[in-house]
């Protein structure tokens, strides 16, 4: 629930991932012992950089939520 940064139409919270690049694509999920804090704060995954994935939420989530996802491509 911490990192989450007041933006324009709610918050948005910025993740370092390695490996990750502007062009790859990526699937993410809410894991399943916290879809119901993902759910209700609204969370989505907005976008990658090099190095980094974005989300969105509506809220800030009540808890901590663990997120799975993959990547593939260049």
């Amino acid at each position: 629930s911490d990192g989450w940064t007041e933006a324009e139409s709610g918050y948005t919270q910025t993740l370092t991932v390695q490996g990750m690049t502007a062009t790859k694509t990526i699937i993410a999920q809410a894991n399943d012992e916290t879809s119901e804090a993902y759910g209700t704060a609204n969370v989505k995954c907005i976008g990658q950089n090099d190095g980094s994935v974005t989300f969105s939420a509506a809220s800030i989530p009540e808890a901590d939520i663990k997120v799975d996802f993959c990547y593939f491509g260049v």
